[in-house]
């Protein structure tokens, strides 16, 4: 029985190992970072044994990337037990040619800054107490600086953005031409209260990246995309999502809870399409759902997420199964 058990894990090890390997892909070249980026063992796992950061501007030698999406880059960080840790591919910029060579000269090359040539979304949610408490934003996000000196209290799902995606570009698909963001006073007077940079940002840069990045690459004008965008905050913020975050605001919450949560309200489908994000490890800093490209928003997240593709991940960032959910002052 106990040689039985041992051969057992030997053989889930192989596989599990051989699965891990099946989902990158071997290149050769260099990273730079342009943040402090979390360096993970295992970024499904959320481990960061050492609790690692890269360093901006420092290159890295690239070992491989995520091939499900090319989200993840894993890179070598000298002088560092355990030194190939995977970072984020937004952390910093790429230059590396694959270990693998496509066959075939006649595929047509994929367009990733064309707009209209996406097919789904992500909406992306601020928990914005935990953003600005552990986020080095070095004076760059006034909302922050009005939430530490008590001038600012926001204690619900604030809006990151609206993102349209296209599978065959992983996360790169974005920065489409189009023209500049022009909203409208009623427009901004709707949205600032839920992205609170509007409130003390008269460039409105924030919301100008948002939409140079992301909205261009949709057909809805700059009013419509973030009014869109406004009405899926607002459902997710009234829905078991936002209600049990806030629940636990100022404590540790579970992540299995969570979903379990989310589960028994909206169905597995529903909760297999959430990820949430966690900055140091274990803080809340952000929500992301995944939507199909033809979503509703509707205040019943099974409706809104009906179709969507599943989240390669529960957790981005988060150790273990306790996040802290930071408070806002004292609400």
């Amino acid at each position: 029985m106990k040689i039985n058990k041992v051969l057992f894990v030997l053989i889930l090890s192989i596989f599990l190992s051989f699965s891990s390997q099946a989902v990158a892909e071997s290149v050769s070249g260099t990273f730079k970072a342009v943040s402090a980026c979390d360096a993970y063992k295992s970024f499904s796992k959320g481990t960061n044994p050492g609790r690692i950061k890269t360093t901006p501007g420092m290159e890295y030698d690239v070992v491989e990337v995520n091939n499900k999406n090319l989200e993840w880059v894993r890179i070598n960080i000298p002088g560092i037990k355990e030194p190939l840790r995977w970072v984020s591919g937004e952390c910093g910029t790429k230059d590396f040619e694959n270990g693998k060579t496509d066959k075939g000269d006649d595929k047509k090359p994929v367009t990733c800054s064309t707009r209209n040539q996406h097919d789904s979304y992500v909406l992306a949610l601020t928990w914005q107490p935990g953003f600005c408490k552990h986020y080095k934003y070095s004076g760059k996000k006034p909302e922050c600086d009005a939430i530490k000196n008590g001038d600012l209290v926001v204690n619900h799902m604030t809006l990151h953005g609206l993102w349209p995606n296209r599978k065959a570009c992983g996360t790169k698909y974005g920065n489409c031409e189009g023209p500049k963001m022009d909203l409208e006073e009623s427009t901004v007077s709707q949205l600032a209260p839920w992205m609170p940079n509007f409130l003390y940002d008269d460039e409105q840069t924030f919301g100008s990246y948002e939409w140079n990045k992301h909205g261009t690459c949709q057909n809805l004008t700059d009013d419509e995309y973030f009014l869109t965008a406004l009405k899926l905050v607002k459902a997710v913020d009234c829905s078991v999502v936002g209600s049990y975050i806030k629940a636990n605001k100022g404590k540790d919450m579970s992540v299995n809870e969570f979903f379990a949560k989310v589960k028994k309200t909206y169905g597995q489908e529903t909760a297999d399409r959430i990820t949430l994000v966690c900055a140091g490890g274990k803080y809340l800093q952000e929500v992301r759902v995944n939507l199909p490209l033809n979503f509703k928003a509707d205040s019943n997240l099974s409706v809104m997420t009906k179709g969507a593709a599943k989240a390669e991940a529960r957790k981005n960032g988060c150790e273990g199964d306790y996040v802290y959910v930071e408070r806002c002052g004292s609400n």
